[in-house]
């Protein structure tokens, strides 16, 4: 297990830190033991930390593409604004109604990403919010 600790500089990013410990709990890039993964990663993360003097507040996890599965699907909702324009709150759940499909209980939703929105029948949209729908 490998953690980099980085940070931006005039839009570049430095290494700053570095945690490399024994992949326990992992073989061939597959997960055969959660625990012990998880004590891997922390253990990584902590020696990072340690060369650098800092608490990590956020990660960035590289997952074995083995193990990841796109789904193709959709989520339909009205537009909740009385004047019928597409706010925040708007993308927000179309993106969780799109989550609503039936998948293994041994497989769980890592993130939406959204290839288009589709407005009053109007497709190929990348951006809906500030438009009347």
């Amino acid at each position: 297990v490998k953690v980099i600790i980085g940070e931006m500089v005039n839009d570049s990013l430095n290494i700053i830190g570095v945690g490399n410990v024994k992949s326990n709990g992992l073989k061939k890039g597959s997960i055969v033991d959660i625990d012990e993964t998880v004590r891997s990663i922390k253990k990584a993360i902590e020696q990072a930390e340690r060369m650098v003097g800092i608490h990590i507040e956020q990660v960035v996890v590289g997952v074995n593409a083995n193990q990841v599965q796109l789904l193709p699907c959709h989520g339909v909702v009205a537009v909740s604004n009385e004047d019928r324009e597409i706010g925040n709150e708007d993308v927000l759940r179309v993106l969780d109604a799109a989550q609503v499909v039936s998948i293994a209980p041994e497989r769980e939703f890592i993130d939406v990403v959204p290839r288009q929105f589709i407005v009053d029948g109007l497709d190929e949209i990348n951006e809906p919010r500030g438009m009347i729908g």
